[in-house]
């Protein structure tokens, strides 16, 4: 399976020269909560559509340049519960 994964250093590039130096000041440039942009920044969750489409939208960069499909192993996918039977 894959998953979707910011290029932090492209990130980083782009945030030093539209001077958003704190995650706050980047959740309200991509208007984005901020707890959002922590967990994504901190590779706690993918980034979601709307994530994406304000970076996209707010740094006027292509997809690839910004994200890339990754593999996700078979250890990071989350087992789904199953059903108990009674």
């Amino acid at each position: 399976m894959q998953t979707i994964q910011i290029r932090p250093e492209r990130l980083a590039s782009l945030r030093r020269l539209h001077d958003l130096r704190t995650q706050r000041s980047l959740a309200e440039a991509l208007r984005i909560n901020e707890a959002t942009v922590s967990r994504v920044l901190a590779d706690q969750a993918a980034p979601g559509t709307s994530f994406i489409a304000a970076a996209l939208r707010t740094f006027d960069v292509p997809f690839e340049y910004l994200f890339e499909a990754v593999d996700q192993s078979p250890a990071d996918e989350v087992a789904l519960p199953t059903a108990v039977s009674a």
